[in-house]
């Protein structure tokens, strides 16, 4: 369990429905029950702060070595529909309250049209990249933006008010670039 400092310390609520990780507020002063400050991070950004066009990169590879196909592997949800890893991942993705994009980084067919049949903008990359982080690296010159956030395609369950949080502290920081 990590308290919460304030900008993302977290603790996972055990047998909770949704099972997202939660912030622990028993060590900064915020009131158990007390709702936390994660509607709207950035309203605050105006004064002094720089603004920054983030993009969110999900990187997803097909050629595993120990999982084929993981990005495309469907989960079954609580309601019982089922969803793939990556939609998954892209879906948490866009509920970050932030002004930002997200992109789908892949090298792979199979993983572009399924991301955009769900709507996810894809940036295809190439297969000499040998890690997530270098997949971002080649995409981060295609597009416009001040901030990028890795994202990994297997992530689903990180929470949105985290990489608000991210990108909140960031945009506190001249020399920060990105975020994994």
């Amino acid at each position: 369990v990590r308290p919460c400092n304030g900008a993302g310390g977290y603790a996972r609520r055990v047998g909770a429905r949704d099972y997202e990780q939660q912030p622990d507020h028993s060590t900064c002063g915020r009131r158990r029950g007390q709702t936390p400050r994660r509607d709207d991070p950035f309203a605050r950004l105006t004064q002094g702060r720089r603004r920054m066009k983030t993009a969110i990169f999900i990187p997803a590879r097909y050629a595993s070595t120990r999982y084929p196909g993981k990005p495309l592997v469907e989960l079954t949800q609580p309601d019982g529909t089922k969803k793939s890893l990556i939609e998954m991942s892209f879906n948490c993705a866009q509920r970050v309250h932030t002004p930002c994009t997200v992109h789908v980084l892949t090298d792979d067919d199979r993983i572009a049209d399924h991301a955009r049949s769900f709507g996810a903008d894809v940036i295809m990359t190439s297969s000499d990249c040998e890690n997530g982080t270098e997949r971002c690296a080649e995409a981060a010159h295609q597009i416009d933006a001040d901030l990028i956030v890795n994202l990994p395609g297997d992530a689903p369950l990180t929470p949105p008010w985290c990489i608000a949080d991210l990108r909140e502290a960031m945009s506190n920081d001249a020399e920060a670039m990105g975020a994994t």
